[in-house]
């Protein structure tokens, strides 16, 4: 990946086009074989992140757009609230600090519960609950059912967590 700093909004504008409804990018100008006016620009990394080569270098398409609407490179991160990576809808999009982004993420693929901050305590033979605050474990308590252990996950999330979408859920 690039630096950001080398792209200017400026640069990005005569270059490609911006949707903001659908967070799309598409192309302005003809620039080769493969690049044609009009034409869908970017591809998915291995991260699946939405990807776009400009002058010869790789740039992520959330930061892009924010380049694009703000006119100005992001200082921190950008989270995709919705936490789909391929969603760069400026809306769906903020500014945010490293365990900002950290606490609005998708449980891991490992993750035998399905939910955020459950697991399955094999000595205890119930769910386990715990949340991470300030780079500390926090244990909130075993329960027979995944969904309690969840709903504590939950209650401690909104207590501790600023940027976790998953508070609202119920």
């Amino acid at each position: 990946m690039s630096t950001d700093r080398e792209l200017t909004q400026e640069v990005l504008k005569s270059l490609l086009t911006y949707d903001p409804e659908t967070g799309n990018f598409f192309w302005s100008v003809k620039s080769g074989r493969k690049i044609r006016t009009g034409r869908l620009a970017g591809n998915r990394n291995c991260n699946g992140y939405l990807v776009v080569g400009v002058k010869g270098k790789k740039y992520m398409c959330h930061r892009l757009a924010w380049l694009y609407v703000y006119g100005k490179w992001p200082t921190h991160l950008i989270d995709h609230i919705n936490r789909v990576r391929t969603d760069n809808r400026i809306s769906n999009l903020r500014e945010v600090l490293p365990v900002q982004n950290s606490q609005n993420r998708n449980p891991d693929p490992k993750n035998k519960s399905g939910l955020r901050g459950v697991c399955w305590g094999k000595k205890e033979k119930k769910w386990r609950s715990q949340i991470k605050h300030a780079g500390e474990k926090i244990h909130l308590g075993v329960f027979d059912d995944k969904f309690e252990a969840y709903a504590a996950y939950l209650e401690a999330a909104r207590k501790y967590h600023t940027h976790n979408n998953l508070v609202n859920e119920s």
